[in-house]
């Protein structure tokens, strides 16, 4: 996903008497304001809306010059264009098993161990994948180092598995089945706790194995709804004002 920006300024040059040189200083110069600008909204905005993806997502956002008077404001990332642009339902297996962590079992199928980290009920969402509720806190906060939480003392609810349900996606006409997984999802939860400058910190992971042996529809992702998050960047950008008010400081 990219925006590009060209500074054409030839009626402010015939109107203004330009040289060539005069005219490149005020085209690169609204250039960069412009670029800046665009790339500081389009921040603001993702901080704004997105949390467990909002890290990786703003650091896909940068801007460049490609010339004097033409440059662009950009987002690089699978995820973060998936999450701009939309990303219809998908199987996460072909590509959790396609990376250079994967183990191959003696009988040959391949695997993966995946991390769920957990945050405290109060956490920010965007440092953790979920959020424990409360009463699974409770129990897991008086774990000790390397003990893991059994399903026995998991509270009710969250003690059952939870199953995903069969949907259909409209746009690709593509079935997916239900899914229930094969224990409580906080089962085997294990406690970290750091010491800070400040305060101890305590956060809480969970692992799940992706194999190519796993059940056709255990690790299907829902896809994601087009955030569109860099047209209204550039919609509050105002870049008409903005050229308005440089040239109008140039020519004081």
């Amino acid at each position: 996903m990219s925006l590009k920006v060209d500074i054409d300024i030839t009626e402010v040059v015939a109107e203004n008497g330009l040289n060539e040189l005069e005219a490149s200083d005020i085209a690169e110069g609204l250039l960069d304001k412009c670029l800046e600008v665009i790339k500081d909204n389009w921040e603001v905005v993702a901080n704004d809306e997105l949390a467990s993806s909002r890290a990786i997502y703003v650091a896909g956002i940068s801007s460049h010059k490609k010339t004097s008077d033409e440059g662009v404001v950009q987002l690089a990332g699978t995820l973060p264009n998936w999450i701009e642009s939309g990303k219809a339902a998908y199987d996460m297996k072909p590509i959790l098993l396609g990376g250079k962590n994967t183990k191959t079992s003696k009988s040959g199928s391949r695997y993966i161990v995946i991390p769920f980290r957990h945050g405290s009920n109060t956490s920010l969402s965007e440092n953790f994948n979920s959020s424990l509720p409360k009463s699974v806190e409770n129990v897991a906060k008086k774990l000790k180092p390397q003990e893991k939480l059994k399903k026995q003392n998991i509270p009710s609810p969250y003690n059952n598995p939870k199953t995903k349900p069969a949907f259909s996606n409209i746009e690709t006409k593509q079935s997916f089945g239900s899914y229930t997984h094969k224990s409580s999802i906080y089962e085997g939860i294990k406690k970290v706790t750091k010491q800070y400058a400040a305060a101890r910190q305590s956060k809480y992971s969970t692992f799940r194995v992706v194999s190519t042996n796993s059940d056709v529809n255990s690790w299907i992702h829902p896809g994601f709804v087009a955030k569109n998050l860099a047209e209204r960047a550039l919609d509050i950008s105002n870049l008409n004002e903005l050229a308005d008010n440089f040239l109008n400081n140039y020519f004081k």
